[in-house]
């Protein structure tokens, strides 16, 4: 089977903070060297713990943080040290949505009129056309009903389905939903993950879909990265990461959703390290039961292991 073209491809990323700047004496690496590529029209998950790095990269990629170093190419132009705020097409095309939208909302306002705000600001609001994009969005996101309630009214399931028709209705080619489930009930995340499906069967879009929800990601993706401490330990295809998880860590994880990994849960021992005392060994290997005299020392590189899936560990290099 013939594969997609690649939409955004990153290199090398990472990102660092300095816990005190006065004196310099801790670099906290949240993103520590990461590189992959998202084909269009596909569904790419970011998953695994909290503080794992995943949302710090959703936000570089969506051009809302500066990486330390690394790039980022969409459609093959480098957009790394482009200003997000200074180039509109930039803005349109790629969208992030994440849950803390609607408290910036005015909750005064409608959808539709918000909606109509949001094509305004990027110069699509063309009378006829504007309001015909706009109802189209609504209806095929069940929102029609409505269109013209005041947005403090609404439901914490219907604002968030407005969070990403505000996305949406810039027809962006990519939209990076980060932790777009966070707070709702399971008939609601169900709701919000059938609509998103259903956007992308009629549309031409691209999903980064960042989250912990290990039930929702293995619904909506096509591939699949695992994050620990700032870096990727294991990527491939849904099934792949799900069903035949190869890192230790990825076995771990997927133990926590049975209904689909069928096999025994698996207990880690101790916490993850701090992202402040970074190392050059593999950053699980105090919790790997696995753990060889080489793990302590060197950063396993990320292989391809099996066709389209690879993985960061010392057992398998």
């Amino acid at each position: 089977m013939q594969t997609s073209p690649s939409l955004i491809e990153i290199y090398n990323m990472e990102k660092h903070y300095i816990k005190n700047k006065l004196y310099n004496t801790s670099v906290l690496r949240v993103v520590d060297g990461i590189s992959f590529s998202i084909s269009k029209g596909e569904t790419f998950s970011l998953i695994g713990e909290s503080g794992c790095g995943k949302s710090t990269l959703g936000r570089i990629i969506g051009k809302l943080l500066v990486p330390t170093t690394g790039k980022v190419l969409f459609e093959g132009r480098d957009i790394t040290k482009l200003v997000r705020k200074k180039d509109k097409k930039l803005q349109k095309d790629i969208q992030y949505v994440d849950k803390e939208a609607s408290f910036k909302w005015n909750k005064r306002s409608t959808i539709f009129k918000m909606l109509e705000k949001v094509l305004e600001t990027h110069e699509m609001c063309s009378n006829t056309n504007g309001h015909c994009l706009i109802s189209h969005l609504l209806n095929s996101m069940g929102l029609a009903h409505i269109a013209y309630h005041p947005i403090q009214g609404l439901t914490p399931g219907e604002r968030q389905l407005v969070n990403i028709a505000c996305a949406l209705v810039l027809q962006p080619k990519l939209v990076i939903l980060d932790d777009p489930l966070s707070g709702l009930d399971l008939s609601v995340q169900s709701q919000v993950l059938n609509i998103l499906s259903h956007i992308k069967k009629k549309r031409a879009i691209t999903y980064l879909f960042i989250s912990d929800n290990l039930n929702a990601s293995y619904y909506i993706s096509d591939q699949v990265a695992v994050m620990y401490k700032g870096r990727i330990v294991e990527k491939g295809t849904v099934s792949q990461i799900y069903e035949e998880p190869i890192h230790p860590y990825t076995q771990a994880l997927m133990s926590t959703v049975p209904s689909i990994y069928k096999r025994e849960r698996i207990i880690l021992k101790g916490a993850p390290p701090s992202s402040s005392c970074p190392s050059n060994g593999c950053p699980f290997y105090k919790r790997c039961p696995f753990a060889q005299e080489a793990c302590k020392s060197r950063q396993p590189l990320l292989r391809e292991i099996r066709s389209g899936q690879f993985v960061s560990c010392h057992l398998y290099a």
